[in-house]
């Protein structure tokens, strides 16, 4: 897509989520374009990548033992935030969702920021979808017009829907940036919808479309 929208060529990011949620199998998937093994976070880990023509500073955050208290730390000049769930432990959805109700949604420093959920192990049958969390999220009441959010599907071992999940959060975050990004849930239609979009065209076409917001989903984030 491009970084045709924004104003700023680096940007930082946190990635949180329960242990073994997929966190820094997906950020050294994204930093070196390959699936490496990872052990346990303690503290942080920290890398830059580039994508899209932006350089994303990611913090990896340990959520192992008090660490997930201490998350807040890291909050200040942030600009987006990463939770990752594990979908294939569906009985620790509600856990998943009550760090992220507790430590994300509700601290001050999230406010008017972008934050993705990621549905991660999407390629472990009897995974969680997409829309079943988000489903969740909104019995839950958690989806907050104070955020731009959504709820994504990925394998942190699928190199392009890394790619691609990274590349649609880099995007909002641009949006964001000029005040232009949609209030509340991005919900997993209009996220299918957007890539449908994307895929048909070839780079000049979307370029075009996206310049003229000929395409009614755009246009949603330019008015």
């Amino acid at each position: 897509m491009g970084n045709w929208f924004c104003r700023t060529k680096n940007i930082k990011i946190i990635i949180l989520g329960l242990d073994a949620s997929g966190k820094t199998t997906m950020l050294y998937h994204m930093k070196l374009g390959e699936f490496v093994s990872t052990i346990p976070t303690i503290g942080h880990n920290i890398e830059t990548v580039h994508l899209d023509g932006i350089d994303i500073t990611c913090w990896d955050l340990s959520s192992r033992g008090v660490m997930s208290k201490l998350w807040q730390v890291y909050y200040p000049n942030t600009q987006g935030f990463v939770f990752m769930i594990d979908s294939s432990r569906r009985d620790e959805l509600d856990d998943s969702l009550n760090e992220f109700l507790t430590y994300v949604l509700r601290h001050e420093h999230t406010i008017n920021k972008v934050i993705m959920i990621v549905a991660n192990k999407q390629d472990l049958k009897g995974a969680l979808s997409a829309q079943e969390i988000e489903d969740r999220l909104l019995e839950r009441s958690l989806a907050s017009r104070q955020h731009t959010m959504f709820v994504t599907p990925c394998s942190a071992l699928d190199k392009k829907q890394v790619n691609e999940t990274f590349s649609f959060f880099a995007h909002q975050i641009c949006l964001n940036e000029k005040g232009k990004a949609k209030s509340g849930l991005i919900t997993v239609k209009e996220q299918q919808e957007y890539w449908n979009q994307i895929h048909k065209a070839d780079t000049e076409t979307t370029f075009k479309l996206i310049l003229h917001n000929s395409i009614q989903y755009f246009k949603s984030y330019f008015e």
